[in-house]
């Protein structure tokens, strides 16, 4: 019945789901779950290419997520990835380790959950509210945000934005893009879109509300985000009908320019050309990085917009939703740069410059345009062709139909999860784990050699300082000294070597 109605959301493979049972450490009977964990994820592998799917294994719980994520990181084979993916994959990596990392997530993102287009949803919106049949086809013609004008000019600013939020964030809806973007070290996002997914997806984390990535301005939280055209959650902050001004909103506009003067920002389902504001804040931004001098070449009006036409696109925290995904890529072997798939047409990915676009179709103008920004090309291409798409009965479709273009998105699509999973996984050391003695034997000898050493100044703590409580409070003791045990020793109580 599946391979009948095909994958949801415009994949070109069915993702399914699985949690991680049967790894409760009070209940493992002798066995080591370290090796039932290899077991599991080399089981998910070979379903994946057996019947050519995605498996996404998901938990909340701190000490399986590193188990599995430090598993996939011995030995999983990156076979959809290039090399040059992965390297330019790797340097993005260290640039969240190193707290460098800022993300710019457009509406294009929540196109990947199956939620419409902003244009699309308006016009779902006007057929609801009672448009005729050729006013609707009138509207087809209209921008997006005249189109929301007329909207609330019929049916009122609330009720328009109630409808308009029914399509676009759906109750509950999370999509595995959010997970993996929530799951990152990084403190500070940007969101052109209304939905409040990434906010959903960060708080699923596992009894950590300092993971929970807030609202700015209206929540005051360790991470957050920049909604540029409001949130759901705060519904009095959408304009839906965006800055009628030739200005940006000044305060959004210099986060923006503070982010992409201190961070490196990484653009998610966004479409440069389709936004005026951020061609007017990279062109500040250019000229204060040359001193002043000449910009990016882009002068243009500004306006402040959401998602498609307003701004959006076409699209230490190991206890955050890990999205472990296991691709049916076929066979290779890891590094293996045979494949073909463009990696940017950039020659060298510079970490000098201040933001990185991942782009699905390459776009060589574009990149002369905006030579300040880093790019890379997720679209498929094997052997100076371009692939055909996987039909629900089974066949392929000509590279050269119709439907092309749209179906080399869906793959590129595709590919993007997988880079921002592979991201995720390299951002981060997964060592939860690692003083669990129910995961012995996945231990490499390094980590056991350390696991050795802790152990050994763990007892000579206890026979030199039998009592740390005490001893913090004694007068003769020295201040920093003492401090520093006592520290360790709640370190030690809490990683249950004591």
């Amino acid at each position: 019945d599946t391979q009948k109605k095909g994958p949801r959301c415009g994949r070109v493979k069915y993702l399914l789901a699985v949690p991680m049972l049967g790894f409760d450490s009070s209940k493992t009977n002798g066995q080591d779950l370290g090796v039932k964990m290899r077991s599991l994820l080399g089981m998910l592998t070979r379903l994946a290419v057996r019947h050519d799917v995605d498996v996404c294994l998901v938990s909340t719980n701190t000490v399986k997520l590193a188990a599995a994520q430090s598993c996939r990181r011995a030995e999983y084979v990156w076979h959809d990835l290039s090399s040059v993916l992965q390297e330019k994959g790797k340097r993005l990596a260290n640039l969240a380790k190193l707290g460098r990392l800022a993300v710019f997530v457009g509406g294009g993102m929540a196109r990947m959950t199956g939620a419409p287009n902003w244009k699309d949803a308006l016009i779902r919106v006007a057929i609801d509210c009672g448009f005729s049949t050729d006013e609707v086809g009138e509207l087809q013609r209209l921008q997006p945000k005249d189109i929301a004008q007329l909207l609330e000019a019929r049916c009122g600013r609330a009720d328009t934005v109630r409808q308009v939020l029914r399509y676009l964030d759906p109750a509950g809806a999370v999509g595995l893009v959010h997970c993996i973007l929530a799951s990152l070290p990084v403190n500070e996002y940007v969101c052109a879109s209304f939905d409040s997914m990434l906010t959903r997806a960060s708080a699923l984390a596992e009894k950590d509300g300092d993971k929970r990535i807030g609202v700015m301005p209206y929540e005051a939280t360790r991470r957050w985000q920049l909604a540029l055209n409001g949130h759901a959650d705060f519904v009095d902050s959408i304009s839906l009908t965006g800055n009628t001004s030739n200005k940006p909103a000044t305060a959004s506009s210099g986060v923006v320019q503070a982010l992409l003067l201190t961070k490196h920002v990484l653009f998610l389902g966004f479409r440069l050309q389709s936004d005026d504001t951020m061609h007017a804040i990279l062109d500040s931004v250019q000229r204060a990085r040359s001193g002043g001098g000449e910009g990016c070449g882009r002068e243009s009006g500004m306006n402040e917009g959401g998602q498609e036409g307003h701004g959006g696109g076409d699209t230490d925290q190991d206890n955050t939703v890990e999205s472990g995904r296991d691709g049916g890529g076929g066979g290779g072997r890891a590094g293996e740069d045979g494949d073909g798939y463009h990696a940017g047409g950039d020659a060298v990915f510079s970490e000098e410059l201040n933001s990185t676009l991942l782009q699905r179709l390459p776009n060589t103008l574009e990149r002369e345009l905006w030579k300040q920004i880093n790019t890379i090309t997720l679209e498929p291409h094997v052997s100076g062709q371009r692939e055909g798409a996987r039909t629900p009965n089974g066949g392929t479709t000509s590279p050269h139909s119709a439907d092309d273009e749209m179906l080399l998105k869906q793959h590129a699509s595709r590919r993007l999860e997988i880079l921002l999973d592979f991201i995720a996984l390299y951002s981060r050391l997964f060592s939860s784990h690692v003083l669990n003695g129910s995961y012995q034997g996945h231990l490499s000898p390094k980590e056991k050699d350390l696991i050795h050493h802790l152990e050994v100044l763990v007892g000579a703590m206890r026979r030199e300082m039998p009592d740390t409580n005490a001893a913090c409070s004694s007068p003769s003791s020295s201040g920093i000294a003492t401090r520093v045990v006592h520290m360790l020793d709640r370190m030690f109580r809490r990683i249950g070597l004591v």
